[in-house]
């Protein structure tokens, strides 16, 4: 049986560059000159629709014929893994929530490779803090402020 794994994919990255230009229609986008706090948000969330609506579109049309099946145990784990960056990010810290999150994401798939999946979330972890936290000063914590 022929699934549209690329199409119900596309589709999810659409509907969170939706769920994301919906949360940022609070900041002013500015204009070219004079960027505000809004234009990044909006411009990746249009970039993420796009995208994500292309790729459904393209693998509709490659598989025409085929019958719509989902992977519902990876969808599962992307929103799991969404749902909980949401709500530990600010509590735990960028490196457990990305650590965390990575290992739920890396559930969707069979075998678990822990190790890889760890290397992976502290490589994350680290890309995370130096583009947020350092590049933007973003006031995220590395790791969970117990004094608090």
């Amino acid at each position: 049986m022929k699934t549209l794994k690329d199409a119900s994919g596309g589709l999810l990255i659409a509907l969170t560059g939706l769920v994301f230009l919906i949360g940022a229609r609070n900041f002013a986008v500015g204009d070219l000159r004079n960027i505000g706090p809004g234009f990044f948000p909006v411009a990746l969330s249009v970039l993420a629709i796009a995208a994500g609506l292309l790729i459904a579109t393209l693998d509709v049309i490659k598989k025409a014929h085929a019958q719509m099946s989902m992977d519902l145990r990876a969808l599962a784990c992307v929103a799991a893994a969404i749902v909980v960056y949401a709500a530990l990010l600010e509590r735990a810290g960028v490196f457990v929530t990305t650590v965390l999150a990575v290992f739920i994401l890396a559930l969707a798939r069979r075998p678990l490779r822990p190790l890889e999946t760890l290397l992976l979330g502290t490589g994350l972890s680290a890309f995370i803090w130096a583009a947020f936290v350092l590049g933007l000063g973003m006031p995220l914590s590395l790791f969970p402020d117990i004094l608090q």
